[in-house]
């Protein structure tokens, strides 16, 4: 009888060395697959901006202007009016949203916009974004959003007559009740659409406590009232670059209809793109910067998770990804509609 020949085990080495190549194999896997899911992401954020850019523009075929930055005043006595993405909920499919809306009413505090507050609308998150922060109103939790509206290269958004002014500022506060304001014809950008910031994003707040290390998003206050150069650099204003600070909002697009406060509706173009990402260092922690009391004056950087920019949407609806090297004066005059600055060169 023929003795069939026994079959060897694999040795305690040769072992280890197929443990280690599919180790490395696993290693060499990873990052590329984590770059395609980045990839992904990122282009669904640069279609969400392509939709509010089409909807900014099917409002303007119905207005004759683009969405103001803050609708209707309510009514009934309330102080927040809706924004901007309140006003366009109807040209992104969300028609149903817009008709819970009451808008001769306070749209935060009024019981009656309770139903149109809470829940996300999907266009208006970026993918890349982890935050889970949000706030809750009883049971209900509310709609966030990753997408501001430029209001230029200016920290008060009530600079309407300034040359460093975007598309989204306006005298909102000075409205009567029930008076809806008129946005921006695009007759009136003068420096050209494809040359003027209209949406961008921007990070979402981490919590809505004040607890210390757990946000980047949030306002700090400045202690004072801005003027002079501390309106149009924010990087000149102390309280932007960290250090001692006693007031600090973390709401930061966690209420994605409320107008009245800037950070949840506007970003600018006073700050470095990413200015205010976190980094392991609090040593070296940025945040973006408000005047204390009114909210009007905000210096909040757009901002993003995607590696080394953000997406922004111009005013012609084009969109492009602006790297956080781009040289800060082009950024700034990416931010204004009429500064006189047609030779824009963003790369």
């Amino acid at each position: 009888m023929t003795r069939r020949p026994s079959r060897q085990a694999f040795t305690l080495i040769e072992l280890l060395v197929v443990i280690a190549i599919i180790a490395i194999l696993i290693g060499l896997l990873l990052p590329a697959v984590q770059k395609v899911r980045e990839a992904a992401a990122r282009a669904k954020c640069s279609n969400n901006l392509k939709q509010l850019g089409l909807a900014a523009h099917n409002f303007e075929s119905s207005f004759g202007t683009f969405p103001p930055g803050e609708w209707t005043k309510p009514s009934d006595g309330g102080g927040s009016r809706p924004t901007w993405s309140a006003a366009l909920l109807g040209y992104v499919e969300q028609a149903n949203k817009f008709n819970q809306f009451d808008f001769s009413k306070d749209v935060n505090a009024s019981a009656v916009n309770a139903a149109a507050r809470i829940q996300d609308v999907p266009i208006y998150l970026c993918p890349s974004d982890p935050s889970e922060a949000a706030f809750a109103q009883g049971s209900d939790t509310l709609g966030r959003i990753n997408y501001f509206a430029s209001i230029g290269s200016v920290a008060d958004c009530r600079m309407v007559d300034d040359s460093k002014s975007g598309i989204f500022v306006g005298t909102y506060s000075n409205l009567a009740a029930g008076q809806t304001p008129k946005g921006v014809k695009i007759l009136a950008i003068t420096d050209g659409t494809s040359n003027t910031a209209m949406f961008s994003e921007v990070m979402k707040g981490l919590g809505t406590t004040a607890a210390a290390g757990t946000f980047h998003t949030s306002n700090v206050s400045t202690g004072g009232v801005l003027s002079g150069t501390a309106l149009y650099d924010g990087r000149t204003v102390p309280g932007c670059a960290g250090g001692s600070v006693t007031v600090r909002i973390q709401y930061v697009g966690l209420q994605y209809y409320r107008g009245g406060i800037n950070q949840n509706s506007f970003y600018n173009h006073t700050l470095p793109i990413n200015w205010n990402k976190k980094t392991n260092d609090p040593t070296t922690q940025k945040y973006t910067c408000t005047e204390p009391t009114a909210f009007r004056q905000t210096h909040i950087a757009a901002s993003s998770y995607h590696t080394g920019g953000v997406n922004v949407c111009a005013a012609d609806g084009s969109i492009r990804f602006v790297r956080d090297s781009v040289d800060f004066a082009m950024w700034q005059s990416y931010g204004s509609k009429n500064g006189g600055e047609t030779g824009v060169n963003l790369d």
